[in-house]
């Protein structure tokens, strides 16, 4: 009775030990929005700066950026038509083998190590308003607001951005923006960026579409 006892009172703290093993990996790879928001804000202040974007306080022209990012959902292509293999990727989302490869086989992105971290950022909100401190320093306007001016004739080109996606360990990052024109006139980007020294730098930008 007293053996029984002992092995019950033994085992008891290492089943709470595994356990706390299993949660602690599970939370490892589970995307924690609060804690990345500063490194958000700086990937959008990076690609400002690296594509001069006229949209600071001190630039020219009739230029503004959109006070709320939008959400892209990762996903995995579904297959229209099963004889004809058309894989199809739903609007505002991407592949996760896109994060990889990001459209080109001899660029590496994220690594595959980071799958379920970055499928855990599907979890972000449909959309999440620019910090104050970067708006402050930048010519800025709601959607609805874009859309009274256009309505009244006053056509401000205007630029958009989605939610990055962040490598586990905080060193790689994806993002995509979108510039408006009037009418048909626009066009899509996307940029890959790493962190060295504290300091995210953009590593690689390509064309996601043009109108």
């Amino acid at each position: 009775m007293k053996r029984k006892l002992l092995l019950k009172m033994y085992k008891k703290p290492l089943f709470y030990f595994f356990i706390l093993i299993l949660t602690s990996c599970h939370d490892e790879n589970k995307f924690n929005l609060n804690s990345n928001l500063n490194d958000f804000n700086e990937i959008i202040e990076t690609v400002i700066k690296y594509d001069s974007l006229m949209i600071l306080n001190n630039s020219k022209g009739n230029y503004a950026i959109t006070e709320y990012l939008e959400k892209i959902k990762i996903t995995n292509p579904e297959i229209q038509n099963k004889d004809s293999l058309i894989l199809i990727t739903p609007p505002n989302s991407l592949t996760i083998g896109n994060l990889f490869y990001l459209q080109q086989v001899d660029f590496k992105g994220f690594d595959k190590k980071d799958s379920l971290y970055l499928l855990s950022q599907n979890l972000n909100p449909d959309s999440l308003k620019i910090s104050d401190k970067l708006l402050s320093k930048t010519k800025h306007l709601t959607r609805k607001q874009i859309d009274e001016e256009w309505e009244k004739g006053n056509y401000i080109k205007y630029f958009t951005f989605k939610i990055p996606f962040i490598s586990k360990d905080k060193s790689k990052a994806y993002i995509e923006s979108g510039y408006r024109c009037g009418g048909l006139c626009g066009n899509g980007r996307a940029y890959f960026l790493e962190k060295n020294n504290g300091k995210w730098k953009v590593v690689k930008k390509w064309v996601t579409w043009m109108s």
